[in-house]
């Protein structure tokens, strides 16, 4: 085991442990760490000794479902591209989604637009490819791009990095003047978390060593922002579709299924209740 003396993220020495977290792929638990300096909780990546390329190919593999899934208009999805058209005041030429399994965010964008991939599971790449994507199988930092794109986008991919500020700082190197970047990460500064963690329920992002990362919204902002160039333009935190206490009974499944729907689209997702913390960022010189 390799002790953690300074914050993952902002390297501050003002860290603790709070408690041990039970992994959901290995019979081990994992330390969770807090920065009281930047709010974040991490996990340490090298706490056991594992090979993370197997365990994600092992996740990928049980997974295999969405290999033989058709495309279809999904509702987050839409809500994503009315997003991004507002904030740029029109449609992107040019978009890059980090972490696109196979590409049903980029097949919400029309044909003419340069819809881009980085995928690193090449199963789901290849689904993405046969869509008429043009999708990289390899580590963002491995991929040299000759060009910026209106809108950078990783959804759910910066909590499973074992060294995530340099993506951080490759993302915003790949967003034109005038672009987006946008973020999504598990929030632990939610109600939610708060009071799952009172009545000691696990949250279910706390799942390491998949999970490592929990960002707090003030860590984000300082590390997109450090150089003058990004602005905070737009965040809000979802459900993410995953609260609904009646899914065994189908009818009220649906109901309440649609009802969060149009909650997370309400003026309630400015109030820190749930925990899928979306935030964008208009890259400004």
């Amino acid at each position: 085991m390799t002790n953690i003396s300074s914050c993952r993220f902002c390297k501050s020495s003002n860290i603790n442990v709070l408690k041990s977290i039970q992994s959901p792929h290995f019979n081990h638990k994992y330390l969770l760490y807090h920065c009281s300096e930047c709010n974040s909780k991490f996990h340490n990546p090298n706490e056991i000794d594992i090979s993370y390329d197997k365990m994600y190919q092992d996740i990928a593999n049980e997974t295999t479902d969405l290999l033989n899934e058709e495309y279809k208009p999904n509702r987050t999805w839409i809500r994503q591209k009315s997003v991004i058209q507002k904030l740029l005041k029109k449609s992107p030429e040019s978009i890059l989604d980090v972490g696109c399994r196979t590409g049903s965010f980029l097949m919400h964008f029309d044909k003419k637009i340069d819809r881009v991939g980085v995928e690193l599971s090449h199963q789901f790449a290849d689904v993405g490819k046969k869509r008429g994507l043009n999708i990289y199988t390899d580590f963002i930092e491995n991929i040299k791009f000759d060009k910026q794109f209106n809108v950078v986008s990783s959804y759910a991919v910066l909590e499973h990095l074992t060294d995530p500020i340099p993506v951080i700082q490759d993302l915003k190197k790949l967003v034109k003047k005038d672009g987006l970047l946008i973020i999504l990460v598990p929030w632990h500064e939610c109600l939610k978390e708060k009071i799952l963690y009172k009545l000691n329920i696990q949250w279910h992002m706390f799942c390491p060593p998949s999970h490592l990362n929990f960002y707090s919204k003030k860590f984000l902002n300082k590390i997109v922002k450090a150089e003058g160039n990004f602005e905070l333009v737009y965040s809000f935190s979802t459900s993410g579709g995953i609260f609904n206490p009646f899914r065994r009974i189908p009818i009220l499944n649906k109901a309440f299924g649609l009802f969060m729907h149009y909650y997370d689209m309400s003026f309630m997702n400015k109030i820190a209740i749930f925990d899928h913390l979306y935030v964008y960022y208009r890259k400004i010189k």
